[in-house]
């Protein structure tokens, strides 16, 4: 877990400093205790990043974030992990690397297919890039939402972050209560996504990306990238693994081993890291596979927590 957070503002009133990059970071200190960086990229619009980060792949501090290509054009600020990183860093080779890790890849990927990168990603990811020669900010989210990823629109201006507390600091936003948010609240315990328990912040919704160009309004859309009802592509349970469906008779048995197979490759593909891997149970079955499927890649250690 990092955390992320910035600003792009076409108001030459409403500049971006260091001063108030570090306090929307340090808002979000607790996602990321191994380092912050804060970076001013632009005074026209004015561009600012903070980043804090947890350590997982990679930990030289050149891997540090805000990351920009040699060029300068694109900087990124970017929390979760891609785990085919290496299978893409082969597709987008040769090319000087300065890390080892993820997040240069996915800087690269992004700046050689933009949006089309997303398809080739397979991970948990929420990130920010800026394209300093378009003058737009691309915003985007993994596919099922693992990581947060929230942003406001002001009255020339936008601001993101990991969490809604991380935009407080940034003066072109209006914070009133959203009383249908609150309602559905009171009522389900969970507000509807886009919406948030706040007027004019929204989260960015899972499997879908955001470009912004322009001094944004509330009709700035989301575009969906990829959809859960639309498995094109993506194996189904019983499905074997070229793609050809499955009969109406498949075996239980054979069911059961392609579950076994998918669950295997998926954590096996998370348990790529330069740091110790932990698993937390909670008692229940899902956590126990979860860890089963841990051992066979290597020793992780368990731990339960009780209140």
């Amino acid at each position: 877990m990092c955390g992320i957070a910035g600003v792009v503002s076409w108001d030459e009133d409403l500049r971006v400093t260091r001063e108030l990059l570090v306090r929307m970071a340090s808002r979000i200190a607790h996602r990321g205790p191994d380092g912050e960086d804060v970076r001013v990229i632009e005074s026209s619009p004015h561009v600012g990043f903070a980043f804090r980060r947890l350590a997982v792949l990679d930990t030289d501090p050149r891997a540090m974030q805000p990351m920009s290509t040699p060029d300068g054009r694109f900087t990124i600020v970017f929390n979760g992990e891609i785990y085919n990183f290496r299978d893409l860093r082969t597709e987008l080779s040769p090319r000087e690397w300065k890390t080892e890790g993820d997040s240069e890849v996915l800087l690269h990927a992004l700046a050689t297919w933009g949006e089309a990168a997303l398809e080739k990603l397979n991970g948990m990811f929420a990130f920010a890039l800026w394209d300093a020669q378009d003058k737009s900010l691309l915003l985007a989210r993994d596919r099922m939402g693992q990581k947060p990823l929230y942003f406001t629109t002001g009255r020339s201006s936008v601001a993101f972050a990991s969490e809604l507390r991380a935009l407080d600091p940034w003066p072109d936003w209006e914070q009133e209560i959203d009383t249908g948010s609150l309602a559905d609240y009171l009522r389900f315990g969970c507000t509807r996504p886009p919406r948030t328990m706040l007027t004019g912040a929204h989260q960015l919704l899972p499997g879908h990306w955001v470009r912004i160009t322009k001094p944004p309004d509330e009709s700035t859309i989301q575009t969906r990238y990829f959809d859960a009802n639309d498995a094109n592509g993506v194996p189904r349970l019983g499905t074997p693994s070229g793609g050809r469906p499955a009969s109406d008779g498949l075996a239980y048995q054979a069911v059961e081993s392609e579950f076994r197979t998918l669950i295997d490759e998926a954590v096996g593909r998370q348990m790529v890291a330069d740091v110790p891997l932990g698993v937390f149970l909670s008692g229940g079955i899902d956590s126990s596979v979860i860890a089963l499927a841990a051992r066979r890649w290597g020793r992780v250690q368990t731990f339960a927590i009780g209140f």
